[in-house]
Order: C-alpha cells, then sequence, then structure tokens
C-alpha cells in the first residue's frame, strides 16, 4: 500500500457484501482479460504493457461499442452529442 500511496493514488476497497462497489472496475477487467490478456502469448512485460496499453487508450476509450452509450463507441457517442448539443447559429 505505501507504493500505491507513493504515486499519490488512493487505494479502495469494497465493503464486505457490497459487489457494487466497484462493479464498474469488475466489468472492465473481466473484458480487458477476455479481449487480449488471456488469448494472447506476451514475450515480456513491456510487450503486454504495449499492447494493453494499446488496447485501452486506442481500441476501448474511443472505437469499442459500448452498452452504457446505446451502443455506440465513445467517438459515435460524443459526435453525436456534440450535434446536438451546439447552438444553430442564425
Amino acid at each position: 500500500m505505501a507504493q500505491v500511496a507513493g504515486y499519490g493514488w488512493n487505494q479502495s476497497f469494497s465493503n464486505v457484501g457490497k459487489p457494487g462497489d466497484n462493479a464498474w472496475s469488475e466489468s472492465f477487467f473481466s473484458i480487458l482479460k477476455k479481449e487480449i490478456v488471456h488469448w494472447r502469448f506476451y514475450p515480456t512485460r513491456e510487450t503486454a504493457r504495449q499492447a494493453i496499453f494499446e488496447y485501452i487508450e486506442v481500441f476501448y476509450n474511443r472505437r469499442r461499442v459500448q452498452k452504457r452509450l446505446g451502443y455506440l463507441s465513445p467517438i459515435q457517442f460524443l459526435n453525436a452529442w456534440n450535434k446536438r448539443a451546439l447552438p444553430c447559429s442564425a
């Protein structure tokens, strides 16, 4: 835990009997493991780190269709939201 504090991070634990406390985190890591970790061999930790970083930053955060966004990718959702949110000029 000292290492976590050294980075300025807060470590949190869910309460006993309250699995919903960190449901979003559990869901994300389940998806990450199913889609990229378990089906590939990584010869080094650095190779694994790069592949996971690319998956999260390039695919998951931008292009992966997400149920909570109405089955749109984050980019599609943001574009649709921006079209509705911008006022029309006369």
